[in-house]
């Protein structure tokens, strides 16, 4: 019926109605396991949509696409393909698409070993996810996190989050995420195989008896420690360069500097507002500030915003 479709669709020169046909015969090839000619199906749709203007079909297939990638082995591709996507549903404002996005873009880092980035992806994630009650992203988030605790090394909190996670799809029958399941499960074996029997029924069970809340919050708690890292260097003091803050705080730090509400903020970056908060917080802290005035003097000194004329 889609090749019907294309076949109409070009017959009548209908060039949005081609697209669109291209990017569901892509979703039928991959579904059928033809990869390769999903990928090229993919392509010529978004080579249209781009050639249209159309950025909300775009951003469907930039987060679409990566998975093919993804499954023929390319995660870097795959990574860079997941970003553009989520940039664009940014634009267009569409949290729930860029939380998704986000939990993808998590499981690409950590299978990179980019664990620092992968924590920043999942917890906006959760966060947003979290807000916008997308509960089946949650428990995704949630079994990405407790993975991540594992190849940081911490067992105890990986055993919890996999259990607060477990607790959601057995208890209110939330599917698990079939795109990561195998990395998933293996990774988790790995922690169990690590620790003993009783040691991992124990936080395992702490996780599976938390409520919905507890384990998001849990899950987004700061971890100042990683156990397999070298020691963290020295907070940073008044005045460092903007080095100091990561590349989200530094975002947020010069939109303060502009006057800024969280809320405001929340709404310019497509965050959640209790993210927001807590960036504010991390900022004021490595900095050691007192207040957003100064925050907005620091990022004025760093030239994250250009000083306002007198």
């Amino acid at each position: 019926m889609f090749e019907e479709s294309l076949a109409l669709s070009r017959q009548k020169r209908d060039t949005s109605w081609v697209a669109t046909s291209l990017s569901n015969l892509a979703l039928v090839a991959n579904s059928l396991g033809d990869s390769g000619k999903a990928t090229e199906l993919y392509e010529q749709s978004m080579y249209l949509f781009r050639e249209q203007g159309d950025k909300r079909d775009l951003a469907e297939c930039l987060i679409n696409l990566p998975m093919v990638v993804y499954s023929q082995g390319d995660l870097e591709q795959a990574a860079q393909l997941t970003e553009e996507g989520v940039g664009l549903q940014r634009e267009l404002g569409s949290r729930g698409d860029v939380a998704f996005g986000l939990n993808n873009l998590g499981w690409m880092a950590l299978l990179l070993d980019h664990l620092s980035k992968a924590t920043d992806l999942y917890r906006e994630s959760l966060s947003l996810s979290w807000e916008t009650g997308l509960n089946p992203l949650v428990q995704s988030t949630l079994e990405g996190l407790a993975c991540l605790a594992g190849a940081k090394g911490d067992a105890e909190r990986a055993a919890r989050l996999w259990g607060a996670a477990q607790a959601l799809h057995e208890t209110k029958g939330i599917p698990r995420d079939d795109d990561f399941l195998a990395e998933a499960d293996a990774r988790i074996s790995d922690v169990r195989s690590g620790m003993g029997v009783g040691t991992w029924e124990e936080a395992y069970r702490k996780g599976r008896v938390m409520t919905l809340d507890e384990a998001v919050s849990y899950a987004l708690e700061e971890k100042e420690i990683d156990p397999l890292s070298t020691p963290a260097p020295e907070e940073p003091t008044a005045g460092q360069a903007p080095g100091a803050l990561s590349r989200r705080e530094e975002e947020v730090a010069a939109n303060v500097a502009q006057g800024m509400s969280n809320r405001q903020i929340a709404q310019q970056l497509y965050l959640s507002e209790r993210t927001i908060e807590n960036h504010v917080s991390k900022i004021l802290r490595k900095l050691e500030l007192a207040s957003r005035t100064e925050i907005a003097s620091w990022a004025t000194q760093q030239r994250l915003i250009a000083p306002r004329p007198n």
